[in-house]
């Protein structure tokens, strides 16, 4: 596991990532921080909005970086967009197919319990 660069307002984040589901079984993408040796929740990749996506698919959660994600996302290979795009409270969410194997080959496969995730 390795953690991805992620720049956003001048700061580089040294970003891990952990898969998990949504409870009607979306694909989850939690991204943490490293700080002081532990992993610290930083932010979701994706959002949950409602009723069954595809496997491997998932809208881009944009509420606190805007659109940083979807040139993050391409630059490391991590998934292409679908074409469906979701609006809620007046964000358009960009659904992405993201690349299982890659996203494996990232993501933590344990993670201390964190207050709060």
């Amino acid at each position: 596991m390795q953690p991805i660069p992620f720049n956003m307002k001048g700061t580089e984040y040294a970003i891990t990532i952990k898969v998990a589901t949504y409870s009607e079984g979306n694909l989850a993408i939690k991204l943490y921080q490293e700080n002081f040796g532990q992993l610290i929740f930083w932010d979701t990749l994706t959002t949950n909005l409602g009723g069954l996506r595809p496997k491997d698919c998932g809208f881009v959660n944009t509420k606190t970086t805007g659109k940083r994600f979807y040139a993050w996302i391409k630059r490391n290979g991590l998934g292409e967009p679908t074409g469906q795009i979701r609006s809620e409270n007046g964000v358009d969410n960009v659904e992405y197919l993201f690349n299982s194997k890659k996203l494996k080959s990232l993501t933590l496969t344990a993670i201390p319990t964190i207050p709060g995730d």
